[in-house]
């Protein structure tokens, strides 16, 4: 299984993986209109939701949490909570999935007010075998 680290994946941006691989995604947060970075500090959750790219679909078939230890805030050099997040998608997660996902974050601070800094498609295709 392959693995991936990306380091950029931006705001409606599209992105080919292979279904089956895991893939690890670092994800940096910004405030949409000022391009500010979103402190992530005192927030109360951070949800990854990804779902079929369908304009009527409105449910997700994968959902990471902060809260149940699924996405990471990752720390500067001095130890302070930076705007990057890490989430990993497992080969057992992706295995059944083909063409293209809808993934949006959702941060919920501290008092309840809900932010979506994040959203794109995820294509997965199935990986090539050898015909030998």
């Amino acid at each position: 299984m392959a693995t991936h680290k990306i380091n950029d994946l931006y705001d409606g941006m599209t992105y080919h993986l292979i279904a089956g691989s895991t893939e690890y995604f670092i994800l940096n947060m910004f405030e949409s209109l000022t391009d500010d970075e979103v402190d992530l500090s005192s927030i109360s959750n951070i949800e990854w939701f990804i779902g079929s790219a369908s304009v009527k679909n409105r449910y997700s078939e994968i959902e990471k949490s902060l809260q149940r230890g699924e996405i990471v805030i990752l720390k500067d050099e001095k130890g302070n909570f930076s705007n990057v997040i890490q989430v990993v998608l497992t080969g057992d997660e992706t295995k059944n999935l083909q063409g293209g996902y809808r993934h949006q974050i959702l941060i919920t601070d501290e008092d309840g007010n809900k932010f979506r800094p994040l959203q794109g498609i995820l294509v997965f295709d199935s990986a090539l075998l050898s015909s030998k």
